[in-house]
């Protein structure tokens, strides 16, 4: 999903929902928020990514999902997809690992107040998040944001992983 539709709040509300099962909450933004705080805040709020590599971010943050999920770990992991080549490298790296693709959709109009509560990022980055992302990702299932709780999106996941196991997850 595109940023400010939840993806965060529904990871971490899902890592509860599978309790007593223990899942790390991995993104690209874990290594975006290990950047230098002046470098951060360029970035977030003057919506100004020079000197920062962003496929190298995203493609070691793929690196690390797989070597966490390889390594046994039950991972949750959210990324706006913003291309088909993202896209792609992310079916690359999900090819060796048993993944569940969740997509989240949310009206403009929320993405607009949420990002605007939020206020670490800028409308400039939000607008073009929602407007350039992959809408061609092939998913396993998807959820509006705009009006439903992550905690009630995180009930429905934890079905679907029960489902898909054949198995009571936890």
């Amino acid at each position: 999903g595109p940023t400010s539709s939840g993806k965060t709040e529904l990871a971490k509300a899902l890592q509860e929902a599978l309790l007593p099962a223990v899942w790390l909450r991995l993104s690209v933004d874990t290594l975006i928020y290990a950047l230098p705080q002046s470098v951060l805040e360029r970035c977030n709020k003057e919506d100004d990514w020079s000197g920062v590599d962003g496929s190298l971010l995203s493609r070691s943050a793929f690196s690390c999902l797989k070597t966490l999920a390889l390594g046994g770990n039950s991972v949750i992991f959210d990324m706006v997809v913003p291309s088909e080549k993202k896209a792609k490298e992310l079916d690359e790296t999900l090819n060796c690992i048993d993944a569940l693709k969740i997509e989240l959709t949310c009206d403009w109009e929320e993405i607009k107040r949420r990002t605007i509560d939020r206020g670490d990022r800028t409308l400039t980055e939000a607008e073009r998040s929602f407007s350039t992302r992959c809408k061609s990702i092939r998913v396993d299932a998807s959820f509006d944001t705009t009006r439903t709780a992550p905690s009630e999106i995180a009930i429905r996941i934890s079905s679907l992983l029960k489902n898909k196991k054949g198995e009571p997850v936890g």
